[in-house]
């Protein structure tokens, strides 16, 4: 019983008591009815304690992945120290709410692996140098992906032409885009794109 616990705990490290007893069930079907309390001791006594649960991407850790860190990190050491040097940064936040505590023996972290989100987005965007600090920053709702990019405003079949030189639906208001122009942001975009 007790090794039928551990393996739920470390496949579904998400899961209540309730559905550890209902899992406990379903492969055990031969078993005796067993009470939640008695799934609570059991659980005392494998050491699994209940924490802050944890997503793991499924690409977190594959090698091709850190190689790609290990190459960059390489060139941000011997390339990019020596001069002036601005980074830009995009970062989404899922704003989908879930369970946060999960099981695992203690000592170990409880990591539920996932394969998508789910839930609306908020893109971060920032330009910081290592001169003069942070640049630029912008955050909007959604992503490149949320983006309907077959909306044609006026029914003439361009796209493109439908937005003004901000990037605004035409009509929509600029208050707060008169800083696109800043000599800073700008150079920031050009030396992003050498």
């Amino acid at each position: 019983m007790r090794a039928v616990v551990r393996a739920v705990v470390e496949e579904h490290p998400d899961f209540t008591i309730r559905n550890i007893k209902r899992e406990l069930r379903t492969r055990l079907p031969q078993s005796p009815a067993i009470s939640q309390t008695t799934i609570s001791g059991i659980l005392d006594g494998l050491l699994v304690t209940t924490k802050k649960l944890e997503d793991a991407s499924a690409e977190r850790n594959l090698d091709r992945t850190k190689q790609q860190r290990h190459a960059y990190a390489t060139w941000l050491m011997h390339e990019v120290q020596e001069t002036e040097s601005i980074f830009m940064d995009e970062a989404g936040i899922n704003i989908w709410t879930k369970r946060t505590r999960g099981r695992a023996v203690r000592g170990r972290r409880a990591v539920c692996v996932v394969q998508g989100r789910r839930g609306a987005n908020l893109t971060m965007t920032f330009a910081v140098s290592n001169v003069g600090g942070l640049i630029y920053h912008e955050l909007t709702e959604g992503n490149d992906d949320d983006e309907d990019d077959d909306d044609d405003d006026d029914g003439d079949g361009d796209h493109d032409r439908d937005r003004d030189r901000d990037g605004d639906r035409d009509g929509e208001d600029d208050d707060d885009n008169d800083d696109c122009c800043d000599p800073q942001i700008l150079r920031a975009v050009t030396l992003f794109a050498e």
